[in-house]
């Protein structure tokens, strides 16, 4: 390799003077060989360093504008000393990107170890809340949010994430507890019988339950309702006796009468029921 190739790009006013004095249309983008032979040992020094690592393809000035900026350009071919300028200048800013990136990785790795503590925090206070209640009034600290949308941290990840799905096991936890303490108490013989072979039965649980607790309500399904606008006198003393709502609901998707009804929601911590008002 006896020398080493330097792109720089022409200015536009460069490139209309020349087509305007002699009729030549220049390329904006130019090329000048520098005889390496003919440099001083600093100057290839540090033409090597700015064009590192691929010194054999040469070294290109005009980015110096950096990304997203307009490059610099000559009105002129540039001087070797304007060259090594450029390429000092080239030097310096890769040193500043490196520096940038090097800091941004250390703020990476401290909010990194910071959302763990957080999160191990937060888990531990989890793990030792007493009822589904008081997971429920936990809330996902700010810091924390910050720090996921700057980590970009999605999904299972994420705290609010492992809050509900702690949550969903603490509501079945209770669930079950109360489902059996229930059922030993106040479950038929066939329903006790059934439990202590080991089946589920939660249809009938849940069934015996509520008529005892809401007699006249059933299990809500897939029906479609809204906050009744108006409620009546009747729907409206009945929510208020079982801590309802009065509901205008579709229980038949095909029929379009809706209908009025109290709706108690978040039973057992995993149920709504539904009771219609009598025109």
């Amino acid at each position: 390799m006896k020398s080493i190739t330097i792109r720089y790009q022409l200015s536009k006013e460069a490139i209309r003077d020349v087509f305007i004095a002699t009729g030549n249309k220049l390329s904006a983008k130019q090329e000048k060989e520098l005889v390496l032979a003919e440099l001083t040992p600093e100057q290839r020094a540090v033409l090597y360093d700015a064009a590192f690592p691929e010194v054999w393809w040469g070294l290109d000035i005009s980015e110096i504008g950096g990304k997203g900026n307009p490059p610099e350009c000559w009105y002129i071919e540039p001087t070797i000393s304007q060259i090594i300028g450029s390429a000092k200048i080239l030097i310096s800013m890769r040193e500043a990107k490196v520096a940038l990136q090097e800091k941004q990785r250390l703020r990476e790795v401290e909010a990194r170890e910071r959302y763990a503590e957080i999160k191990e925090y937060c888990v531990k206070m989890l793990s030792g809340a007493k009822s589904s209640q008081a997971i429920a009034d936990l809330r996902v600290p700010d810091e924390a949010e910050k720090l996921e949308n700057e980590l970009s941290i999605f999904g299972k990840d994420k705290l609010h994430y492992i809050m509900e799905e702690m949550y969903r096991a603490k509501v079945e936890q209770e669930y079950q507890e109360q489902k059996v303490a229930w059922i030993a108490q106040y479950g038929s013989d066939h329903l006790r019988l059934c439990v202590e072979r080991g089946y589920s039965c939660d249809e009938a649980y849940v069934s015996q339950r509520t008529a005892k607790e809401f007699l006249g309500y059933d299990i809500l399904g897939d029906a479609v309702w809204i906050r009744h606008p108006q409620p009546s006198h009747v729907g409206l003393l009945e929510a208020i006796r079982v801590s309802g709502e009065v509901v205008l609901m579709h229980r038949n998707k095909q029929d379009g009468l809706p209908e009025e009804a109290v709706i108690i929601s978040g039973y057992l911590g995993k149920y709504s029921l539904f009771q219609v008002i009598p025109k």
